[in-house]
């Protein structure tokens, strides 16, 4: 036999509230945002008796999935025309007569001597003095002893020393020979030609320009620059505060609370409960998700185990 004991289970069932896009029209003033999503309004609560399986819930409705456009205020720049006076720089230009000093040029002949030089050949005669002497071959006789005046010794060897010296003279020639310059100076005139330089002067004509001033009169540009007025028109950029829808959001909200509404209002810029978005936005999760998730967490905190 099973002994149960008796537990308390709390069953929270979740309703959407979400005001009604007709309720957002009509009251825009309302801090509903119709942006937010849904929260849960209501809770009932059921004890379960011993021996007994019937359980009493409250069944929520179901949820219709609503896409709705959030609008922000955001500075926006346009650009006007304006117009307005400028003074514009205008430069005229007038001629004027003016005084000035002009040079000429004049110029003028003139003579005058310059030295010259001439160079002229002249002949002269020169005594010059050659050597015409020659070149002689002459011959000179060698004086030689006779044998008896080399030694006069008599006996043997007187003899062998005469012999030995009529051989050795016989061998020996009786003359010499040798060359002699013999000089022969002669005196002779002689032609030369040279250039004899030749001064002189001569007459040369040329001319000199000098610049001789004058008075003229001419014409000299002379600006002036005045400011004239003129209107212009300008683009000038002005900012204006305009609202535009931010992005989209869906939100689920229960079939009663959709009403006969025709179209939504802006949401205020000044109002807390504005939602601003950067882009298209899309909201996935329900109240009946966050209503599911904090029934959990309470009934984990307040049942008490099971017991076989």
């Amino acid at each position: 036999m099973f002994q149960r004991m008796i537990r308390q289970i709390t069953v929270c069932s979740v309703a959407t509230l979400i005001t009604s896009s007709a309720s957002a029209q009509f009251f825009p003033g309302s801090s509903i945002d119709p942006c937010a999503p849904a929260q849960p309004v209501s809770c009932a609560q059921v004890t379960a008796v011993p021996q007994q399986q019937c359980v009493m819930t409250c069944q929520p409705a179901p949820l219709v999935p609503v896409a709705q456009t959030c609008y922000q205020t955001v500075p926006t720049v346009e650009y006007q025309q304006v117009k307005r006076t400028v003074e514009r720089p205008v430069v005229e230009t007038r001629y004027v007569d003016q005084e000035v000093t002009a040079y000429r040029p004049i110029t003028e002949t003139r003579v005058t001597e310059v030295p010259t030089v001439n160079y002229q050949n002249v002949t002269e005669y020169q005594t010059v003095t050659r050597d015409m002497g020659q070149w002689v071959t002459q011959r000179e006789c060698i004086q030689r002893p006779s044998p008896c005046q080399y030694d006069g010794r008599p006996g043997f060897l007187g003899g062998m020393n005469r012999f030995g010296y009529s051989l050795r003279s016989a061998f020996s020639p009786s003359f010499r020979t040798q060359r002699q310059y013999i000089p022969n100076y002669v005196a002779q005139s002689v032609p030369v030609t040279r250039q004899v330089a030749i001064r002189g002067t001569k007459q040369v004509t040329y001319n000199v320009t000098k610049m001789e001033p004058y008075k003229t009169t001419r014409k000299v540009a002379v600006n002036s620059v005045r400011m004239v007025a003129e209107q212009v028109t300008e683009m000038q950029p002005v900012t204006v505060m305009k609202t535009v829808p931010a992005g989209t959001r869906v939100t689920y909200v229960s079939p009663s609370s959709l009403g006969t509404a025709t179209a939504l209002a802006p949401t205020p810029a000044g109002s807390q409960s504005a939602a601003v978005a950067t882009g298209p936005q899309t909201t996935v999760r329900s109240a009946n998700a966050s209503a599911n998730e904090r029934y959990d967490r309470k009934n984990r905190a307040t049942t008490p185990p099971y017991d076989n």
